[in-house]
């Protein structure tokens, strides 16, 4: 940050702010530089768990942790489909990979990952080489998964080193988001539910050895896997939900139980010691993961005795980050469609469990009945805003970042841009019935395996289809199942995209133009910047001059623009105030086409991120595009011959694919692009 933005950003924030920061900081650094002494005195995990085991003795521990095994936690399905049902096909055949130790994660292919991997590289670079270590269970049936490499450059984090100490960002083509992928532990879900449908006792055993495997190789506050809270939450989530799909297995013996226990207990201080929050600073998805993971821990892991003061405590914090996370026109506040698509979905997850929880203390029933109709109506509210910005591919925009994040899952949806599980899990914990033009069957079968409750009769959920979204800023139209996005911001947190006027248009189903996605994030900070650029957009491009700087992989410069929206009968008009010139872009959504109107005096040009696959032909004042939208035309006017320059499109992290963008160059203040389709 360069020295004027921090005066700035210091004189805005206020004396009392900064030294309440200050001393916070100070603080943080003592404990940690304590911390770090004793772990590298001591032997952390082996502290812990003296600890534990002087908190929970054993002959007490075991009899609870009996009681609990038996205890339905609401994430039991009560009906599981027959065998004919065409889901159990794609579940087995998943679950055979996993049993393999082949995974398909961030687009990384199906593969087999183990401690003498060789993975095939990543943007050209590969790290692979076998690890050295001894197998950790020394069983015959059992190959050790590596927990600690990233299976697609190859590099492998040192498991020994201090959490603190684990490099984000620092090697070429590293990403550190892949080992946390696989240690989500999404996978042990779908073993679960095909133990529950066929009592195969060897799944069983798959669940418990990967879990003693990754604890193995895992100790606490060493290694990757335990670099940030978000992960350790999420994971703790996965854990419990598939135990409870595991629960009735008599292979889940004490000794297991009781090391299960103490790994969760792990997982509990862990979250409680770092969470990702600031003083005064804005909160964001890592720290609801953060209370998602303490709220399952804390309510669905009764022996852990968590008193009353701290479950009525955790249940403020979670209402009052739902209200300061979700916006009052529905939207998460991060920016980005995908992101609000992860949270909204650990808040239905944290909903369930506090809604079903079979809390015996009226004091905490109180502190939860309290927050939760006010949090429903935040959950109504972002369940319309998905549906409103769902496509008839039943895709929604990539508008802003996205890593293709999610909490828990049986198979993954085959399109990251798809809304239609979280619609289905929301119907299901509020009893609510939305359009089936925003949810398959199949996604409300889902829905229902992951959250056993009992409906009554639903309450109709709907959405206005042609609609300003201010406080998120973006403009949605549908005609005639034509549906366009207008992006009418400008960046100020740091999943946001340099997309201001940045245009998205499906034509009967065919999707034309399109946002060009993440693709990466530390792995490639040049290519990070240019999918997040203003290049990188259907919109108005300045000549060297984006609308905003970034000053981080994560943070967005100071800025004094300013973005003015106008809501037109038939359309949208919006402007940037503050840089050189003006900018303004109107977009008009009228019978068969779309008008694109833009003014600026700057040198500049207009251009479209074409859908992959889409084919075209280059006219006189007329570029037409051959697809399944037969007879769609670009007409313009003020601008020169197209240019059509390569690009890239990615529809899910990890992902890219070559793609055409058409450029035209403006040549007058004014400029109109005709886009008409028969």
């Amino acid at each position: 940050m360069r020295a004027s933005a921090f005066l700035r950003k210091a004189f805005r924030l206020g004396p009392r702010t900064i030294a309440r920061r200050l001393l916070h900081r100070a603080r943080e650094f003592g404990r940690i530089k304590t911390l770090r002494f004793l772990d590298a005195s001591l032997n952390s995990a082996g502290c812990l768990e003296f600890e534990f085991s002087r908190r929970f003795k054993k002959s007490d521990l075991d009899r609870k942790l009996a009681t609990w095994k038996a205890l339905d936690n609401g994430f039991q399905p009560t009906e599981v489909p027959d065998l004919t049902w065409q889901g159990w096909h794609e579940l087995i055949s998943f679950n055979k990979s996993t049993l393999l130790h082949r995974f398909d994660l961030l687009a990384s292919g199906n593969v087999w990952v183990h401690l003498h991997g060789r993975y095939g590289g990543f943007e050209g670079v590969n790290y692979s080489k076998a690890a050295e270590t001894r197998s950790r269970l020394q069983t015959t049936d059992y190959v050790d998964i590596d927990w600690h490499v990233d299976y697609r450059s190859g590099y492998r984090f040192d498991p020994d080193d201090w959490f603190l100490d684990v490099p984000i960002g620092q090697m070429k083509s590293v990403d550190i988001k892949v080992p946390w992928e696989l240690s989500r532990f999404h996978h042990l879900l779908a073993l679960g539910l095909e133990y529950r449908k066929t009592s195969n006792e060897s799944l069983v055993g798959e669940f418990k050895s990967q879990l003693l495997d990754w604890d193995k190789a895992n100790p606490l506050r060493r290694g990757v896997n335990w670099r940030v809270s978000m992960e350790v939450g999420i994971r703790a989530v996965n854990w419990l939900i598939a135990f409870s799909l595991f629960r009735h297995s008599d292979g889940l013996d004490e000794k297991f139980l009781r090391r299960f226990s103490r790994m969760l207990y792990e997982h509990y201080q862990y979250i409680e010691m770092f969470p990702e929050r600031w003083p005064d600073a804005q909160p964001n998805n890592h720290y609801m993961a953060n209370l998602l993971g303490l709220i399952f821990l804390t309510f669905l892991c009764p022996w852990l005795n968590v008193s009353d003061k701290k479950k009525i405590q955790l249940s403020k914090n979670f209402f009052t980050q739902v209200r300061t996370q979700f916006q009052k026109d529905g939207s998460n506040f991060e920016g980005s469609t995908q992101y609000h698509r992860l949270v909204l979905e650990m808040v239905l997850l944290a909903y369930h469990v506090l809604a079903t929880s079979k809390e015996e203390s009226s004091a905490v029933l109180n502190s939860i009945g309290s927050g939760l109709a006010d949090c429903a109506t935040v959950i109504k509210r972002g369940l319309r805003f998905s549906m409103a910005i769902t496509k008839s591919t039943g895709r929604v925009p990539q508008i802003g970042d996205n890593d293709s994040g999610r909490v828990a899952y049986f198979l993954r949806e085959r399109n990251d841009q798809d809304h239609g599980h979280l619609i289905a899990l929301g119907e299901r914990v509020l009893n609510l019935k939305a359009d089936d033009r925003f949810v398959t069957e199949d996604q409300r079968l889902w829905a229902s395996l992951l959250c056993a409750v009992k409906l009554g009769a639903p309450e109709i959920i709907s959405t206005d289809r042609n609609v300003l979204f201010n406080d998120f800023g973006v403009f949605c139209s549908e005609k005639d199942n034509v549906q366009l996005t207008v992006v009418c911001r400008l960046p100020s947190h740091g999943h946001m995209h340099n997309d201001w006027g940045a245009v998205e248009l499906t034509v009967h189903g065919r999707e034309l133009i399109v946002d060009a996605g993440s693709y990466c994030y530390t792995s490639n900070p040049e290519l990070r910047e240019q999918f997040r650029s203003n290049e990188a957009h259907s919109a108005l491009i300045v000549d060297h001059e984006d609308p905003v700087q970034f000053s981080g992989l994560f943070e967005v410069a100071e800025s004094r623009t300013t973005v003015n929206t106008t809501v037109l009968t038939n359309g949208v008009e919006t402007e940037i105030a503050g840089l050189s010139s003006l900018r303004r872009r109107k977009v008009l959504h009228e019978q068969n086409r779309v008008l694109v109107i833009d003014e600026c005096a700057s040198a500049s040009r207009v251009q479209f991120n074409l859908a992959p696959g889409v084919g075209y032909s280059v006219g006189t004042n007329e570029f037409t595009v051959n697809g399944k939208a037969s007879g769609l035309f670009l007409k313009y006017v003020g601008t020169e011959t197209p240019i059509l320059l390569p690009g890239y499109y990615s529809r899910q992290y990890g992902l890219r694919e070559s793609n055409v963008m058409l450029a035209l160059r403006r040549t007058e203040q004014r400029s109109e692009v005709r886009i008409e389709w028969e």
